[in-house]
Formats: structure tokens, sequence, C-alpha cells
């Protein structure tokens, strides 16, 4: 077991827009569910914004980045974070109960060690962030 720290604004920015995270970042301390622009960002409805859903969904996406360290670091064969599998927040929206998108997240950090990777998504539907 691993316990993953929380990711810096850099490595969730290798994916998210900076202002899609300002603002997520911003209504996640205020608290602010009705704020004018949260719905250019997909917020709203099926993402609510509640004070501190932006540290779990960093939490989460923390998660995935460990997993991705432990096998680029060989420290494991497999590596898995329960939790994740966010698969439809979009570069600068969040999208189907998703406000970061730890797969793609993932990916990336593993494309830096390696040429290939292989994601199997066992969902009910595709992810389409």
């Amino acid at each position: 077991v691993v316990e993953p720290s929380a990711p810096s604004r850099r490595e969730l920015a290798a994916f998210h827009s900076d202002d899609y995270l300002e603002h997520l970042e911003q209504v996640s301390r205020d608290g602010d569910d009705d704020h004018p622009e949260s719905q250019l960002y997909g917020l709203g409805y099926d993402c609510p914004t509640t004070e501190g859903v932006f540290e779990c969904a960093a939490s989460v996406a923390g998660g995935t980045l460990a997993a991705a360290g432990s096998l680029m670091d060989g420290s494991c064969d497999v590596a898995l974070n329960w939790p994740g599998g966010w698969h439809h927040a979009k570069k600068d929206e969040a999208s189907g109960f998703c406000y970061v998108n730890d797969i793609v997240l993932g990916i990336l950090k593993l494309r830096e060690k390696f040429e290939r990777v292989l994601y199997i998504d066992l969902d009910l539907h595709h992810g389409d962030g």
C-alpha cells in the first residue's frame, strides 16, 4: 500500500487547463454551488461544487499518479487506485461526476518512461474525457 501525496498544480495541468483548475479550486474553497461561471466548466447538476471537492478530486489524481510512479520505478508489477477511473473529465470541463481525469494524467505520466500504454476500461460505458 502506497499513500499518495496531493498532486501539484503543474501535475494536474499536464492535461487540465489552468483556468479550469483555478475555478474548481475557487468554488471548492468557497463552497459556491451557484457561481455564474461554473456552467462554463461543466460544474452543476452532475458535478456539483461543494466545499473540498477540489481536494477530493486532487487526491484521486494523486492516487493514480502514485500508482503510475510505482510502475515506473519498478516497485510493483500491478498498481490499482480503487477510487480512480474518473474518465469523463475533459481538459477544461467536469463531466459525468468526474472533476479531474486521473486516467489521462496517469497515462501521460507513464508515457514519460514507456513508449506504449494499454488502458482497458471495464466500466459500463466508455470514457470520453
